[in-house]
């Protein structure tokens, strides 16, 4: 991976009709900017090209520097082939330059720089920084599971996790940010152990989905210890929901906040995974006084009360980002993204809250927005429709609406499935 590049990293000639610059901007793992000069130069050259329309990306899970340049520039070619085909959309006199973040988001690696879902299977995952999160003897305990293929039985994992919730802030909760307690990660370990059996529902509102099999010798009746790679896997959920919001908050909010009060440029806001998390953090603490023009969240990997006007008394997290946005934010679903609807708020509850009763067609307080959409906003603050097929209009919402849901049944088969024609075509309606 480069340690800065000057100005863009490419450009692309004939994108809207016109060359488009394609900067890269990187981040650390606690969001300190790695690029300042690349970024100054985005500066300069949106103010000497008078560039209309900034786009400002940022990927999600398990994404390293050349799978999440290959999804921008797939997203930008595709959102420029769908404006082609449909000239009508944009003004005339649109301008772009693409921005493309960066931000560690690879705590597992996968090899061949491929980008797998989360909790995805590989047997050739790295687990080697969760593993450094462990003491020493625990370590080798797991390391040799993991080499062995072995479970790891209930002692174990509960070493594991009170090493893991040491490590574990859980500072950028939407909705909850109380750290998680061994109990918790033990008591979440059980629930997606269940659901890989099949013993588990959904957290509500759709028909079940069915779940992959198990692997293995792990998957044998009679055996209710833990896979250690299972373990790991959802450990890394939360460690890296909260480092998206760290790097939103701490490094992105600065970028943006430059982009918002240094031009004139309108600034649309696309986040994918992990990554809305990364945007709207970033928007929320941007502290600018302009708004940003749009922000769309493909299967957001965020509580699904994050912009709730009442969480437990509280409002949610990401409320705020509803007033600093001239249209209403854009969130992708879909009850075919295994992560978001079956995983999600397995992993992301309390032991606390086991006992929380969950109506008939209602959804768990700890689901994904990406999973199971807008729920809690109040009245006429939210509306869902279909995500629209390329070339199908958006009905116009009434003014209220701060929340649009896309349900992607039709068109979004999978977590990593949002580089396609009706996303591009939800893309391009932003830029209107």
């Amino acid at each position: 991976m480069p340690t800065d590049f000057v100005g863009p990293i490419s450009t692309f000639d004939g994108i809207f009709n016109q060359t488009v610059a394609f900067y890269m901007i990187r981040y650390d793992k606690q969001g300190q900017l790695l690029s300042p000069q690349s970024l100054d130069h985005l500066m300069a050259h949106v103010v000497k090209e008078k560039i209309t329309d900034v786009l400002f990306y940022s990927h999600g899970w398990n994404n390293d520097f050349p799978t999440a340049k290959a999804r921008y520039e797939a997203f930008l070619t595709g959102i420029s082939d769908t404006a082609k085909a449909y000239p009508h959309v944009l003004r005339p006199e649109v301008k772009p330059v693409f921005v493309g973040v960066i931000w560690p988001s690879t705590i597992l690696v996968w090899p061949k720089d491929q980008a797998p879902d989360i909790l995805a299977t590989s047997e050739t995952e790295d687990f080697g920084e969760m593993l450094a999160l462990l003491s020493p003897e625990t370590r080798a305990e797991v390391a040799l599971a993991l080499k062995d293929g072995k479970a790891v039985d209930d002692s174990l994992a509960r070493r594991v996790a009170e090493d893991l919730a040491m490590t574990l802030p859980n500072s950028e909760d939407e909705v909850d940010s109380t750290p998680y307690s061994a109990q918790d990660l033990l008591e979440a370990w059980t629930a997606v152990k269940n659901s890989e059996a099949g013993t588990a529902p959904p957290a509500g509102g759709f028909s079940d989905f069915g779940a992959p099999a198990p692997d293995g010798d792990l998957a044998m009746a009679g055996i209710f210890r833990f896979d250690p790679r299972m373990i790991l896997r959802a450990a890394t959920v939360l460690k890296m929901k909260d480092r998206a919001g760290v790097v939103g908050k701490n490094g992105v909010a600065d970028t943006l906040k430059r982009l918002l009060q240094e031009t004139d440029a309108r600034l649309h806001l696309f986040g994918h995974s992990y990554g809305a998390k990364v945007v709207t953090a970033g928007l929320l603490h941007a502290g600018a006084a302009r708004k940003a023009q749009s922000v769309t969240l493909f299967q957001p990997a965020m509580n699904h009360q994050a912009f709730s006007p009442d969480v437990n008394g509280q409002p949610g997290a990401c409320r705020p980002v509803l007033s600093r946005v001239e249209r209403p934010v854009m969130a992708t679903f879909s009850n075919k993204d295994f992560p978001l609807y079956r995983i999600f708020h397995l992993v992301c509850r309390r032991a606390k809250d086991l006992t929380e009763i969950v109506a008939a067609g209602a959804v768990s307080r700890y689901a994904a927005l990406g999973g199971y959409g807008p729920q809690t906003l109040a009245p006429g603050e939210s509306a869902i429709i279909a995500l629209p097929d390329v070339g199908a209009a958006f009905a116009p919402q009434p003014g209220a609406v701060r929340l649009l849901g896309l349900n992607g049944a039709n068109g979004i088969d999978g977590h990593g499935c949002v580089n396609n024609a009706r996303t591009w075509w939800a893309a391009l309606n932003q830029l209107r």
